[in-house]
């Protein structure tokens, strides 16, 4: 029998939730990076540690927890499904049913174009609130204990999967964006536009 630490995760469940990976298909030639997930709390991270794989279908999983209807109203999923569909190839990228029809069939999905991941595991609601004293005492503990090897991790992934494309996003945590392409892999683009990349360009911003 596992035990369970005072917040309620056993070691194996704290395992999942730091390894979680992301959601769709690592396969998919459109990656997105994000900061970390919005939301997040001790009561949906014991659920996500009894519940998800390490990788997940984007409408699977919300679904498990209860949260779909959350997930198909987040303004990012909206952005990152006119993204998708614009490097797709798909006309109707900038007209809302498209595009929301995008987002509630198709972004983030096991067999589809597309895989979501964040630079930190744990969902959280905003930079300045940290809902996880119990597992660790502070977010800077935290971004210290967990972002190096998740930097790695990226790197390797990118490296074993090969996107065509992969959209960093969230500009406050740019530089460990950057980190993950330190070999000059990819390039943004500035004055905050959507940072997006191919193997065939550099850095460029400063």
């Amino acid at each position: 029998m596992e035990t369970m630490e005072p917040h309620g995760l056993s070691k194996k469940g704290l395992e999942r939730v730091f390894k979680f990976e992301g959601y769709g298909n690592k396969n998919g030639p459109y990656w997105f990076i994000g900061i970390e997930e919005g939301g997040g709390s001790i009561e949906q991270l014991r659920l996500r540690a009894r519940l998800y794989d390490n990788v997940e279908d984007l409408d699977a999983a919300h679904r498990k927890i209860g949260l779909r209807e959350e997930m198909l109203k987040s303004s990012t999923l909206k952005v990152m499904s006119k993204l998708a569909m614009a490097m797709i190839g798909r006309s109707e990228w900038m007209e809302k049913p498209a595009y929301n029809e995008y987002h509630a069939t198709e972004l983030g999905r096991a067999d589809g174009d597309t895989f979501l991941t964040e630079l930190m595991p744990l969902a959280c609601p905003n930079m300045k609130v940290w809902p996880y004293e119990s597992i660790c005492p502070s977010r800077d503990e935290y971004d210290a204990m967990v972002r190096p090897g998740r930097i790695r991790w990226l790197r390797s992934e990118i490296a074993t999967f090969q996107p065509c494309f992969v959209i960093c996003y969230g500009k406050m945590n740019w530089r460990h964006h950057q980190e993950i392409f330190s070999d000059g892999w990819c390039w943004s683009i500035r004055n905050r536009q959507p940072a997006c990349g191919t193997r065939d360009l550099t850095w460029t911003c400063s």
